[in-house]
């Protein structure tokens, strides 16, 4: 079950750092939390904690 979980929030992960990714190659400079959300699908918007990811994944590019 824990590995379940692992394997589902990496692949969320990928997808809002695909997001940002997309972004920031369009030309941006940065994109909010919220910016991201709109991209992310469905599922991945009922995530619960979802802002918590994507500042995780937002925070990890800054450095």
């Amino acid at each position: 079950r824990e590995c379940r979980r692992e394997q589902l929030q990496a692949e969320l992960h990928a997808q809002i750092g695909k997001a940002l990714d997309e972004r920031l190659k369009a030309g941006y400079r940065g994109m909010s939390a919220r910016d991201i959300w709109d991209r992310l699908d469905a599922e991945a918007k009922s995530v619960p904690s979802i802002f918590r990811h994507i500042t995780t994944v937002m925070d990890s590019r800054r450095t």
